[in-house]
């Protein structure tokens, strides 16, 4: 659930940025610093709870999406022009995109077939997240290392 919905919750705080009128790079910028803090603010505040799991993880970004979608709403008549703009990208541009799609094929491949094996990962990282899920907050993880 989280897989669809970080991805819309992420585009919505995008498009609200547009509905205020920032050009694209300036709002796809501002929405990722938002959606940073709204991570690390999700985060902090729900481990004060104990209350980090998949279900309050959705609602909270759900609500963001609702959110920002709801004050894009309120200023489309902002939104309109953009949606009618037809402008194509130039040829630096898909040229830069397609020189990268190899690059990202290689890093998904590597992800989805090369599990994590280093002995600071299996020691340490990922008992580190099964330990703060297990607590359903972000405590002291006790070690040894």
């Amino acid at each position: 659930m989280l897989v669809v919905l970080l991805p819309l919750a992420g585009l919505s705080v995008l498009i609200a940025f547009l509905a205020f009128g920032f050009e694209f790079r300036r709002a796809f910028l501002h929405a990722a610093i938002a959606c940073g803090l709204l991570v690390v603010a999700f985060a902090e505040g729900l481990s004060v709870f104990s209350a980090i799991n998949q279900l309050t993880f959705a609602c909270a970004w759900a609500g963001v999406a609702v959110a920002a979608l709801t004050l894009a709403w309120r200023r489309r008549k902002t939104l309109i022009p953009l949606l009618r703009a037809r402008s194509h990208p130039g040829w630096p541009c898909v040229a830069v995109v397609l020189a990268a799609l190899p690059i990202l094929a290689g890093i998904v491949l590597s992800a989805v077939y090369a599990p994590p094996n280093t002995i600071d990962v299996l020691v340490y990282h990922m008992p580190r997240v099964v330990f703060w899920s297990q607590a359903g907050d972000l405590g002291f993880f006790p070690t040894k290392l």
